[in-house]
């Protein structure tokens, strides 16, 4: 352990100081490890949790809970050879875990912030969503989409709801799958003449999960130039978003050269029934290492050697 000034060996990473490990290379025999855990969570927090049922973000986590379990086991075999003065070691180590998502844990639920930020009175906290839910703006006029009515939002119980919960969706705990394997070996032939080789391997696979997708608000809604174009005669309109949308004239307007006559509409809705934003990632290393060392005479040593990575 060096506690300080190390950055003139291993550089600026070191400046507060280092830790070498120095490999065994003499071992024998077989070595098994395992060890599986968990956690185990009380939802206690009141307070967070009334903070979120006000502000309709259900189901709120309540209760006792066991979840994010992690496996791990690595298996270890050395041997001996050339009476003692070479070692072929090999490793395998194998860990798994599984994912702890935000809506498992009642401070996790939601975005807490202090509520100051937002203009409210200071050390007191406030569950935030985001607008882009179910959020569509006309003129300068708020609208959530209730049934077949845009309706003044928010309203409460529209499907998507009318402030969207993405802490819900995050991660505390990614999920996680590893591998790593590999051997060192090496043979003393003389005090002048050690050659080694050396390879290991790893591979590592994670997946993600953050809050769906969907349109999102402009900077600037009240810009026609950032909203989005909406014919005037759409079938899709029933006749109470139509009147919203567009003057009767419009809609016959419209009607008679279909496209031609348009409303314009700002619009924040989260794609909810295709799920979370899925992201996967694959990492693969491999190192290869292949030297001599030894002595030159009584003040000398050397290293000679060529790797690939």
């Amino acid at each position: 352990v060096v506690t300080g000034g190390a950055s003139a060996t291993h550089g600026s990473d070191a400046i507060a100081g280092g830790v070498n490990f120095v490999m065994k290379k003499d071992f024998e025999g077989v070595q098994v490890d395992g060890e599986y855990g968990f956690y185990q969570h009380n939802n206690g927090q009141t307070a967070f949790q009334n903070l979120e049922t006000a502000a309709d973000f259900t189901p709120v986590p309540t209760g006792s809970l066991t979840d994010g379990e992690h496996r791990d086991v690595s298996i270890i075999m050395g041997t001996n050879m050339a009476g003692g003065t070479g070692n072929v070691t090999a490793y395998f180590t194998y860990h798994e875990q599984d994912p702890v998502a935000g809506n498992t844990r009642d401070f996790g639920n939601c975005e807490f912030r202090n509520s100051a930020i937002e203009g409210g009175p200071a050390n007191s906290l406030l569950c935030l969503g985001s607008p882009n839910s179910n959020q569509f703006v006309i003129g300068i006029s708020p609208y959530s989409v209730v049934g077949t009515s845009f309706l003044p939002y928010p309203q409460a119980g529209s499907s998507p709801p009318a402030i969207f919960n993405s802490s819900a969706y995050e991660y505390m705990q990614r999920q996680d799958e590893r591998y790593n394997a590999g051997f060192l070996s090496h043979v003393d032939v003389s005090d002048e003449f050690k050659p080694y080789v050396d390879f290991s391997f790893m591979n590592d696979k994670t997946s993600v999960v953050v809050a769906p997708s969907g349109l999102f608000e402009s900077n600037n809604p009240t810009t026609a130039d950032n909203r989005y174009l909406v014919n005037c005669s759409n079938p899709l309109l029933s006749a109470q978003e139509k009147g919203l949308l567009c003057t009767p004239a419009m809609v016959a307007a419209d009607a008679a050269a279909p496209g031609s006559v348009n409303g314009d509409i700002d619009i924040g809705r989260r794609n909810i029934e295709g799920g979370g934003r899925l992201n996967e990632f694959e990492h693969t290393n491999y190192r290869f290492v292949g030297g001599v060392t030894g002595d030159l005479g009584d003040a000398w040593k050397y290293d000679a050697y060529g790797q690939y990575a």
